[in-house]
């Protein structure tokens, strides 16, 4: 963004309202006795500029600068403010400019470079404000990548283990199995408590870690067999080497 954008749009301008600190690291403040004001003249001197254009900047935006803390003493309060500040001012009317309406000066005034490099500091905070905020969310997306374990849902997991293994299995097939193996719970696609290392938790569903795809396959070739020798009467033996069920840390 230029940095004249500033000088052009009033809600741009409001965006940065609140970062005053800029000022101090263009140029030091020389504030009146109170500590917390400017005259027209210390911010005519702050900007390097004569007091005409600081008043010109006023006329033309008095209502936004008000808006930021600027204001004009008169009667009594100006007397009450002469007393305790000593201005040894003689004019019916004082301007006051809050750290604020000294900011907003530096937005709108063309004609100062303290003003162009206030408005400058301004962008290159938000710059660095940007870029911060980009690395953090690059650095989150980061972890959540390395964090997230690498998992399949049933729908993946038949079709590996159809490309693994050489066997057709169903989602339907593969669950009730794994259920008749005390691998699931009955009611629902859920680990028992003994097999929950084999699975992960998106928050709306149970999907297979990708190492415990073998071993879950293994579990549901022995289950199949077990049942099938049940069915024919003979002995339940797993194939040599096939895990017996329960199986144990799988």
């Amino acid at each position: 963004m230029n940095e004249l954008a500033l000088t052009e749009s009033p809600l741009l301008r409001a965006q940065y309202a609140d970062r005053v600190d800029v000022l101090d690291k263009v140029k030091a403040l020389v504030f009146l006795p109170d500590g917390l004001h400017l005259s027209t003249e210390l911010v005519a001197d702050y900007y390097e500029v004569d007091v005409d254009a600081i008043e010109s900047v006023v006329r033309r935006n008095r209502s936004e600068l008000e808006s930021n803390g600027y204001r004009v003493l008169r009667g009594q309060e100006l007397r009450e403010f002469e007393t305790v500040n000593l201005t040894g001012s003689k004019r019916r009317a004082y301007a006051l400019f809050t750290r604020r309406a000294i900011l907003n000066v530096g937005q709108m005034l063309v004609e100062s470079p303290i003003s162009t490099a206030v408005r400058k500091h301004l962008l290159d905070m938000e710059e660095r404000a940007r870029e911060i905020y980009l690395a953090s969310r690059a650095m989150q997306q980061a972890e959540s990548q390395v964090l997230q374990p690498k998992t399949f849902p049933f729908a993946d997991v038949v079709v590996l283990m159809r490309q693994e293994y050489g066997v057709r299995i169903s989602v339907k097939d593969l669950t009730e199995t794994l259920r008749q193996g005390g691998v699931l719970r009955q009611d629902e696609r859920k680990p028992k408590t003994k097999y929950e290392a084999m699975f992960w938790h998106t928050g709306s569903a149970y999907e297979v870690h990708a190492h415990h795809i073998k071993g879950l396959y293994h579990i549901y070739e022995s289950t199949k067999l077990r049942l099938q020798a049940a069915t024919q009467r003979a002995l339940p033996i797993d194939p040599p080497g096939w895990p017996e069920l329960p199986l144990e840390g799988a």
